[in-house]
């Protein structure tokens, strides 16, 4: 199974939307462990993982309808095999 993370991202002050790969790890019942989307992404933009900022993680403020992003806050989080965790959830219940 492939597990990417959404998320929009604050990164010297311009706010971004990355998807990258992440371990599929889980810290808790309801939280993924998104350190490799974390790495990833300080990679992309040369900066330490602790210059990133994620909407999700930090709550970053932002206007979206400024920003244009490739998507939105909607869209956040970890996908199994392209699809959103929480459809996955809503269909084991």
């Amino acid at each position: 199974m492939r597990y990417t993370w959404k998320d929009i991202v604050l990164v010297d002050g311009h706010v971004h939307a990355e998807e990258f790969p992440i371990s599929g790890k889980m810290d808790d019942t309801h939280s993924y462990e998104i350190d490799d989307f974390l790495k990833a992404v300080a990679k992309k933009y040369n900066v330490d993982t602790d210059d990133v900022k994620t909407y999700t993680m930090d709550d970053i403020e932002f206007d979206p309808k400024a920003e244009h992003l490739a998507f939105g806050i909607d869209k956040c989080g970890a996908y199994l095999d392209g699809i959103p965790e929480w459809e996955i959830e809503d269909e084991m219940f």
